[in-house]
């Protein structure tokens, strides 16, 4: 048997990070981050103790990095849409759509990470990062709301994100018993007269 190449062992790596992301957000969600044990974590992954350690330096480092997926994943859906040269209007049209989406492909994911964001003490370890990314996105689209002629852009980027939140959370309650895509289009009635 030959020695694995330096592709194979990144693959190898990539998948086992994987592993332990996903197993590791499964029982954060579901058991609490205090009360889910890095060994745990490493049984339900199909890892050794020692392999987890190799990737991460504990739970706060997996939870750190499970954040930072799920921000990388939001950021290129909103960017690649807000920073677009179209009408404010299309651009956040565009981005709805998009966020939609991502989480109709994915549900199961949105809802753990939704239950890991509810609870108190992943608030409080991850506030700094979460923070710094709330205001920036709400500088962004406080431009775009500008751009669509809302006097008051600011209220208007927390009615809009409070109006997604609110269904989505609906929606990971419901499932396919709640009308996803007819709450689109009502968001989307009061924004599209702006074109």
């Amino acid at each position: 048997m030959s020695p694995r190449t330096k592709k194979q062992n990144a693959a190898i790596r990539e998948r086992s990070v994987a592993a332990i992301k996903d197993a590791a957000l499964e029982m954060f969600a579901k058991y609490g981050f205090h009360s889910t044990s890095i060994t745990q974590i490493a049984k339900e992954a199909g890892v050794s103790n020692g392999l987890m350690y190799n990737y991460f330096s504990g739970k706060e480092e997996l939870l750190q990095s499970i954040i930072q997926d799920a921000m990388e994943v939001n950021d290129a859906t909103w960017f690649k849409f807000l920073n677009a040269d179209l009408p404010a209007v299309e651009k956040l049209r565009k981005a709805m759509d998009a966020t939609f989406e991502l989480v109709k492909s994915n549900l199961h994911h949105w809802k753990l990470l939704t239950a890991l964001a509810f609870q108190p003490d992943v608030q409080q370890k991850m506030e700094a990062l979460v923070m710094d990314k709330k205001d920036f996105y709400i500088q962004l689209l406080t431009g775009v709301f500008e751009e669509m002629g809302f006097e008051e852009a600011q209220m208007e980027v927390f009615y809009f994100a409070a109006m997604v939140d609110g269904i989505f959370l609906h929606y990971m309650n419901m499932e396919e018993n709640y009308p996803l895509d007819q709450m689109k289009e009502m968001i989307w009635q009061r924004y599209e007269k702006k074109r």
